[in-house]
């Protein structure tokens, strides 16, 4: 098992940010085809995605993905039916209900 590069480490921030402090460095797996994924644990037990944390810095870096797809990727199915408009809202409340960071 290798360690996330500083890329990798800076989405696995957000995906903390956006999913809450039990989301843990432990809940980091490693797929061959995939690299670095996570499946963050919500407040509420469940998990509700999965993250390709390498395949968002790939997609950050190619431009695929602007910032609103990462952080709809992060969100999972939370980011469903938000507008863009309103993205940055639900983004800053995390499942959590409110985030100092956002």
């Amino acid at each position: 098992m290798r360690e996330l590069t500083p890329d990798e480490c800076r989405v696995f921030e957000d995906v903390r940010s956006f999913w809450g402090p039990q989301v843990s460095i432990r809940d980091v797996f490693f797929e061959e085809s995939q690299g670095a994924m996570i499946s963050p644990p919500a407040p509420d037990g469940h998990t509700y995605v999965f993250i390709g944390l390498t395949n968002l810095v790939l997609f950050r870096e190619q431009g695929v993905f602007d910032e609103n797809e990462i952080r709809r990727s992060i969100m999972g199915p939370l980011a469903e039916g938000v507008s863009d408009s309103d993205l940055q809202a639900v983004w800053s409340r995390g499942v959590g209900g409110s985030r100092a960071d956002a």
